[in-house]
């Protein structure tokens, strides 16, 4: 366990919370954030049909991107930010991908993506070859006097 996550133990976190919840609080925190890019995609609405009788819908629209906010950022935020970082059986096992295809295509790695990590790799290795190591004499401060 990291030393940081032992911390937040310690402090009494995390406490359990319901998921309905904890998705109020992610807006919460990307309202503050200020995280307003408009974007348009869909969100659920209740609306109150009759007496009693509540209704839920999926209503396309343009909304702020802070009010799309929910627990499955967090999957994702995971899976992409530790690619290449992780082993990737690793994340797919925590995250419950079945495969490395359906991984890459849900945090958006494409072919060209994959070039570009090539082209980085053998960089790197050329960098690494020719590096010279660095020194410098330096004279010893009690034979200076």
């Amino acid at each position: 366990m990291l030393e940081k996550t032992k911390e937040i133990i310690k402090d009494g976190l995390p406490y359990k919370i319901s998921i309905q919840k904890f998705n109020k609080h992610i807006k919460e925190i990307c309202r503050i954030a200020e995280i307003n890019e408009m974007i348009n995609d869909s969100k659920i609405t209740v609306t109150e049909i009759g007496k009693g009788n509540k209704e839920k819908r999926k209503v396309s629209g343009t909304y702020p991107k802070w009010e799309l906010m929910a627990s499955h950022v967090c999957r994702r935020s995971f899976c992409t930010n530790l690619y290449g970082a992780l082993p990737t059986p690793l994340i797919m096992s925590i995250s419950a991908h079945s495969s490395e295809k359906m991984l890459l295509n849900y945090i958006g790695k494409d072919s060209l993506d994959f070039a570009q990590q090539i082209a980085d790799f053998y960089t790197l290795q050329a960098l690494r070859e020719k590096k010279e190591p660095q020194l410098k004499v330096i004279k010893n401060a009690s034979s200076q006097d």
